[in-house]
């Protein structure tokens, strides 16, 4: 199954992180797997905890973002940015 982002792990009023909810783990319960969309590595599209400045335009910690999703154990994720996700994930292994 895809997920938007948001539905793994909400943001809170702040524009930061919230608490990952059980969707993931209902998802593998049931025997599916579990992917989220789209990670995007420029600051407008990161929780405020990630960003790197106020200019959206600009790089922010697209791989902090990462892990927190992947802790949730998502399977995969989607990505406009498909190489800095791949690094991301495979620094974690």
């Amino acid at each position: 199954m895809s997920l938007e982002k948001n539905v793994v792990v909400p943001r809170t009023a702040e524009g930061t992180l919230g608490e990952p909810t059980t969707v993931v783990r209902d998802a593998h319960r049931a025997g599916l797997e579990a992917y989220a969309w789209t990670f995007r590595a420029e600051n407008q599209f990161l929780p405020a905890e990630h960003r790197s400045s106020a200019d959206p335009a600009e790089r922010g910690d697209l791989a902090a973002e990462l892990d927190t999703f992947l802790d949730t154990g998502l399977d995969g994720v989607f990505s406009d940015q498909p190489g800095l996700a791949a690094e991301a994930v495979a620094a974690r292994r």
